[in-house]
Formats: structure tokens, sequence, C-alpha cells
């Protein structure tokens, strides 16, 4: 009987730790990074019921990405996700109808493989093709009373009248001709990633009163692109409420467009005809226009100085009767990444990087008064619905997933409903725990910066760190995710991490965003060695060896 005792809990024993061993964490890889998906492309309904997304998967045998739509029913968050069917074929950039009963979305399965405007229902089961162009699609937007479409189309501007046909017969004849060589007489030759070939992103308007009718040229002859290349989108213009004129940002190209960063808000009817400069007066970067509700006030975003590409972006508001313009919260010293109004209009939602962080903000629009709406974290996105706010957000901690914020609740992310199960599989990922820490710079500024533990931390042993340095100034380092450089990465490998934040880095003190890129870098050296000794000094780490690693 004690032989069968034993056996028994042997048995159970076994058990256990076979268990233990199939649900134990494991390192977070690189391998795991580049495998995970990635939303991106949150629409949501006007009635706040439905959310669609974009879910982008990679298919690593064929070395590319796959990209579907999902849909959430927002009023069931407990139901997951569904995939639509109307996904197979490639599907991306969705926009609702202004009745919520359909929408739109950019597909690359069209005649000749060209990227078009579909549409379909809230079941995504079937298509149809709204746009038959003879060009791609490369960003749009649907006019607030659902009557037409703006698209912008990559042509080539020196084509008289009709420039699409125009392209058409230029992109054969280069596509036909046996010579692989390309002559550039001018600058750009290649921006970040994106080679030059001579075309510009201009914008056109198309009525919806049937899928051939003729698009409207709203830039003939202009010298620059909407969107701005290369990673410009729709957020480079908008349509006012009334559906009658377009707001684009673009900068002049003329011979100073590599150095220049004068993007000036101009306006022109969507039926076509004089486009008017409403930023000449600005040197320097004006983007991101966008219309209050009651098409009174421009809103966008601008720099101060000339030539200057982290300089801190601030609201201004224009009002559209007067000419008038105005600074919102011009004592406000946090850099505007992205903007939107309020559904009543009488205060701005902005995403901008607060020490560290994204957050989200309230901006009064009658007293300039700044209230913060979100903690920590990385804010990627947000929709506001009758019923609250519908956003996304990532971290250190993990990639973007979308919530609900929950009822009454002051920070919109405290206590939220997540609504999504995208990258289920992290859960039996282990992660580097992180704080955020401070230190006196080279000239007795505060430096900030983050140190993430290995995952397979113990306290009292030391560990090599790996000291992730950015080259900015346009940004830094912060408790957001990245599929570029991830400490998670370094931290699943072994590695204690810590990625700097520079103090002139948007986002901390405008005062020193006037730092030139030289002098910038020399600074940056010397804050290097401070952060060399911060490092040691970290009981944490327990620095065995240090290395440093770093882009741009």
């Amino acid at each position: 009987m004690e032989r069968s005792l034993l056996r028994s809990t042997l048995l159970s024993l076994f058990a256990v730790v076979a268990t233990f061993t199939a649900t134990a964490q494991t390192p977070f890889t690189y391998t795991d990074m580049l495998m995970l998906d990635r939303i991106s492309g949150l629409a949501v309904d006007p009635a706040g019921h439905y959310a669609v997304f974009n879910v982008r998967s990679t298919d690593m045998a064929n070395n590319k990405g796959v990209s579907k739509l999902w849909l959430k029913d927002l009023t069931k968050p407990a139901e997951p996700e569904v995939q639509l069917g109307v996904s197979e074929g490639g599907a991306f950039d969705v926009q609702w109808a202004p009745d919520g009963q359909s929408f739109y979305f950019l597909s690359g399965r069209g005649e000749e493989g060209t990227t078009q405007i579909w549409k379909t229902d809230v079941a995504g089961v079937k298509a149809e093709q709204i746009t038959r162009l003879a060009l791609d699609v490369g960003a749009y937007r649907v006019t607030p009373d659902g009557k037409g479409l703006v698209v912008s189309l990559a042509i080539f501007p020196e084509c008289e009248g009709d420039a699409i046909a125009c392209t058409v017969k230029k992109n054969a004849e280069r596509a036909a001709n046996k010579a692989s060589g390309m002559v550039y007489d001018k600058l750009f030759v290649r921006h970040w990633d994106t080679w030059a070939d001579g075309t510009r992103n201009h914008l056109y308007s198309i009525a919806l009163n049937g899928p051939l009718s003729q698009p409207v040229p709203l830039m003939p002859k202009f010298d620059g692109d909407v969107p701005s290349k290369p990673w410009g989108g729709s957020e480079d213009f908008c349509i006012s409420p009334d559906s009658r004129t377009i707001y684009f940002a673009a900068r002049v190209a003329g011979v100073t467009e590599p150095w220049s960063t004068n993007f000036d808000i101009f306006s022109v009817p969507i039926s076509g005809g004089k486009t008017t400069n409403l930023t000449e007066a600005n040197l320097a970067w004006d983007a991101n226009p966008i219309v209050s509700p009651d098409g009174k006030t421009l809103a966008y975003k601008a720099m101060k100085r000339p030539g200057f590409e982290s300089d801190r972006f601030e609201l201004k508001l224009r009002d559209l009767a007067t000419g008038k313009v105005s600074s919102l919260a011009a004592d406000w010293d946090r850099s505007v990444d992205g903007m939107q109004w309020s559904n009543d209009g009488k205060s701005m939602c902005a995403i901008a990087g607060d020490v560290g962080t994204t957050r989200l903000f309230k901006i009064d629009v009658k007293t300039g008064t700044v209230t913060a709406l979100s903690t920590k974290g990385h804010f990627d996105a947000l929709h506001q619905t009758a019923t609250g706010f519908v956003f996304m957000k990532s971290g250190l901690n993990g990639p973007s997933q979308i919530y609900a914020a929950a009822p009454k609740s002051k920070m919109i992310d405290e206590g939220a409903i997540t609504l999504t199960n995208v990258n289920s599989s992290l859960k039996d990922k282990k992660f580097g725990e992180f704080e955020q820490f401070n230190f006196k710079g080279w000239n007795d500024e505060t430096v900030h910066g983050y140190v993430i533990k290995p995952s397979n931390y113990e306290e009292g042993k030391k560990y090599p760190v790996a000291f992730l340095i950015h080259g900015g100034p346009q940004g830094s380092f912060s408790d957001g995710w990245s599929f570029r450089w991830n400490p998670q990465t370094y931290a699943g490998a072994g590695y204690a991490v810590v990625s700097d934040r520079l103090p002139w880095i948007n986002g901390i003190r405008t005062s020193l965003h006037r730092c030139d890129l030289i002098i910038g870098a020399i600074v940056r050296w010397k804050t290097c060695k401070r952060v060399g000794s911060c490092v040691e000094d970290l009981s944490v780490l327990g620095c065995r060896t240090c290395r440093s690693v770093g882009a741009s």
C-alpha cells in the first residue's frame, strides 16, 4: 500500500512539473517580434456601434506581409472580433460612409493589380468596386455629404491636359525601355527609403454618381506632393463639413525641397479652381489641417523655425471668415503629434509627447486650458463616439490593442475595457520589467531614460547592458512599442537595457528644441558619457559589460 501511495504521489508530482513546463513563459525574441500581428487603421462608425481595423500578419515563408480587415461589435465587448470575408485579396485604409451603413477601403485586387477604392456593408461578405482609375489610389477621403471622394494619384506634373492618361502613357514607355538606369537632374534622388520617380502626388475629386465619373484635378501644375513623400497620409488633407472646400498641406518643391521644411496649408474648391495659400506668412512647417464641426474654424499645427524638423508643433486656429490666426495653448510646452476636434467643437483632443510617454490631452478652445486624459504608454489612435472614447494604445510592455474607455473615467485608459485579443500568444512570453529614471546631464539639465531589466532577471546578479542611442533630434526612445528598435528583444536575450531621452527632444523643454543638429550630436556624446556613469549607479543592473547600439 505504501508503494502504491508513493507511486501515486510521484505521478501527481510529474503531472504538476509537466504542466508548469508547458505553461512556463519563455523570453521574448526578435523572431517573436517579427511574427507579431500589427493593428492599425482604427475606424469607428458614426453611431459608435462597430469598429473596423486592419491587422497585418507576417508570411515569413514568402517574405511578405498580409493585410486583412477585422470587425468588432462595440456593444458586445466580451465577444471576439471577426475577420471580414472581403479581406481576401488584401484590404486596408477603412473609412465609413457618413450614414454608417457601409464603409470604403483600399485594395489591390482591381484590374491589372491597381489599388482602387471598394465598398462593403457591415457583414463584409461582398465588396463593390467604386473607382476604376488607371492609376493607383494612394490616399482618399469621403466627403461629409457622402456624395463624392477626394483621392491622391501619382502623376507626372509636366503632363498637360489629361494628366492621368499622360502618366499612364509615360509609365508604359518607361516599362518598355530596356535601359534600367535613371537620370537625375535635381534632388531628391531618394528620401529615406523612397526613390524619386518623377511623379507628384496630386489630389482629384470624384463625384459618386457612377464608377466612371471623370476625376477633377485639384492641383494642376502644382510642384509638390499631397500626401507628402515618403510617409504622408490622409492626415495631409481634409474636406470642409459642407463638402465644398479641400484643405491640404504641401511643400512647394522648386529647387529647395531637400532642405526646406516650409509646408503650407492651401485651400481649393472641390469643383477645382484657384488654389490659395493660407499660411504664406509662416516660412516654417504648417501641417494637418482639420475644420471644426461648424465649419467656421480651421485648426492646424505649426512650427516657428524655418528649416528645422524638430521644432515644437503648436496648435493654430484660423477664423475662416476673417482670416485671423491665433495660437491655442501657446504656453503649453509640448509638441503636438496629432489632433482632432471634439464632437461639440468646444475643445481639441491632442496627442503629444510628455516626458517619455505619448499621452492624450484635451484643450479648451476658449480658455486654452490643457487637461491630460491618459496616463502612461503610447497613445496611438482615438475615436469619439456618443457613448465615449475608443482608442488604441501600446507601450514598452506590448504592441497596440484597441480599448474602450470606462464610463465617467477621468483618465480614459484607467480601467479601460480591452476590446481586441490580437497577439494572444504574448501571454506565454516573458518581458523585462521597466521603469523611468533621470539624472543631471552635461549642463545640469534633467535627462530622462528608461531601464528595462533582463527578462530572466535575478536579484544580485550582474548583467550585460545594451545602451540604445537614438540619433534624433526628431524623436527618442519612450514608453511605446517599436517594430524596429525594440528594447524587449534585448531583454529577452539576457541584456539589461538603457534607452535615453535627451532634454531637447519634443515633449520635454521647448527652449532646448533650438539645438542645432551638430551641436546636438556633441551634447549627445557628452550626455552619453554621463549616462555611462549613471548606468553603473543603477543598482538594478549591476553593470558587468556595457555596449552601445543605435541608428540615425
